[in-house]
């Protein structure tokens, strides 16, 4: 019984929604159930995440490792035993790589006979390198995005009516061109009469003109309602309602009529440094100088000082020894070169420094060359680029252009059709009146009826592209209040 109420309530519901369906319950509708704002709010959380990321992984590297773990078995147990290198390192590339690596390395053989037990710590950092630079530029590159995703986020409500507002749009066309196959049909059937009435017969040429005329127009208006109704259905069950047939006319008036005016703004900050695709050019231009600056600035120093305390055991011997040392060492890349110097001094046994020196020195004169006609490229590269922004910065003043006109001709049609809606609606009243009084028959006031059709979409039309040009303006410039 309680399903049954339900049920009953549920299609009261739908039924009651759908006879008083205006535009604003069909925006409720979707505000509520699009899919669209899913995937803004979740293009978000991905853009969030991924700054978060990229922000970690530019301050902060870690790395805990057991190192090489070796397990020896043989059958002399003298042989037998384990060695291991726990480790631990952090750094941070975007303080030049700065970080220090410890790790405690121990073996132990002989059941314990022989040991090995040291302390091993490594501080490195860069003194001039790209490093800084590059996480730089990633790290810009992942908080614009995330930007991006917050003012989607924040217009998600607009962007969700500009999707609605395109799907009215085009089932209203759909619709106008229906109720245009059937304007021709009745204007086919009153010449068709009107011919009846003149008294020709049913084998003149003019009779059988008019009666092919009605029977084309006949056949268009049934290849038009298929497409419409087609298209129609979709609709309707994107909202997961129902409209009858006999309601149709009831159901676009209403909701044509529910459409807000579209009032267009004043557009005079509208300019190339609030414009986002010309933004987003300078940005990617700057970013690309950026990017080739990395590429061809390949010299980098690196410096590092390694402290090192190993013990050994030997208890069968009675015999231990320990041995202290610091490392340092620098190397320089260069293109198609690499130097590397360093130094090894003893700290223990004391008295005993004995200081060693390494010298490393490479060349590659193909990496040289190579090197030489990247920066060649990339300087062509750039004036092409240079070429690029200006094209756009020019695009813009042509697309700001279209922009104004655009803006004049929507006002223009808002006008026109506001005063073209006033005198179709004065004209179906008045036709309908005289239909009453059997004045004129029903195909003339079928044809008034449809006209004021037209004109109830065509000015609804008109108010939806103002509607959707808003909701673009305030999209695609930054700062502007459209709406």
């Amino acid at each position: 019984m309680k399903k049954l109420l339900a049920l009953a309530f549920l299609l009261l519901a739908l039924s009651a929604f759908s006879e008083g369906l205006t535009y604003n319950d069909l925006l409720k509708n979707r505000l509520e159930n699009d899919s669209l704002y899913i995937q803004i709010k979740n293009n978000y959380e991905i853009a969030r995440n991924t700054y978060k990321s990229t922000m970690l992984n530019a301050y902060l590297f870690t790395d805990l490792s057991t190192g090489n773990v070796n397990l020896r078995f043989n059958s002399d147990k003298t042989k037998s035993g384990f060695s291991l290198e726990p480790s631990a390192s952090i750094s941070s590339p975007m303080l030049n790589n700065l970080g220090v690596t410890i790790s405690v390395p121990y073996s132990n053989m002989d059941k314990g006979n022989l040991t090995k037990k040291g302390v091993s710590a490594n501080l490195f950092f860069d003194i001039y390198s790209q490093s800084r630079n590059k996480f730089n530029l990633e790290i810009d590159s992942a908080k614009y995005n995330l930007e991006l995703a917050e003012r989607n986020l924040k217009i998600k409500e607009e962007l969700i009516e500009k999707k609605l507002l395109n799907e009215i749009k085009n089932i209203f066309s759909e619709y106008s061109i229906f109720l245009d196959g059937k304007m021709k049909l009745t204007m086919a059937n009153l010449k068709y009469r009107q011919v009846l009435a003149q008294g020709y017969s049913k084998n003149s040429p003019k009779l059988s003109t008019a009666k092919f005329s009605l029977m084309r127009s006949e056949r268009e208006l049934k290849e038009k309602e298929f497409v419409f109704f087609n298209s129609f259905d979709d609709f309707l069950n994107s909202f997961k309602i129902e409209i009858k047939r006999n309601e149709l006319e009831d159901f676009f008036t209403k909701l044509a009529l529910s459409i807000p005016e579209g009032k267009i703004p004043e557009l005079d900050k509208l300019t190339e440094e609030n414009f986002n695709s010309v933004i987003n050019a300078d940005r990617e231009f700057k970013n690309k100088l950026k990017q080739n600056k990395i590429k061809r600035n390949i010299f980098s120093a690196k410096a590092n000082v390694k402290f090192n305390t190993m013990r050994r055991e030997n208890k069968l011997a009675s015999k231990n020894t320990k041995t202290k040392n610091i490392e340092s060492g620098l190397s320089f890349n260069f293109p198609g070169c690499k130097f590397y110097t360093g130094a090894i001094f003893n700290l223990e046994p004391k008295n005993q420094l004995n200081p060693s020196f390494q010298f490393m020195f490479s060349i590659n004169p193909i990496q040289i060359y190579n090197h030489v006609l990247l920066s060649k490229t990339i300087k062509l590269s750039e004036e092409n680029e240079a070429i690029a922004l200006v094209d756009k910065k020019i695009k813009f003043k042509k697309e700001l252009k279209q922009i104004l006109m655009k803006a004049e001709k929507l006002k223009w049609q808002e006008n026109l059709y506001s005063q073209e809606l006033a005198l179709y609606e004065k004209n179906a009243v008045d036709h309908n009146r005289l239909f009453k009084r059997g004045i004129i028959n029903e195909l003339e006031n079928k044809q008034a009826q449809l006209e004021y059709q037209q004109a109830v979409l065509r000015k609804a039309s008109a108010d939806i592209e103002s509607l959707i040009f808003n909701i673009e303006i305030n999209e695609n410039f930054i700062m502007i209040n459209s709406k």
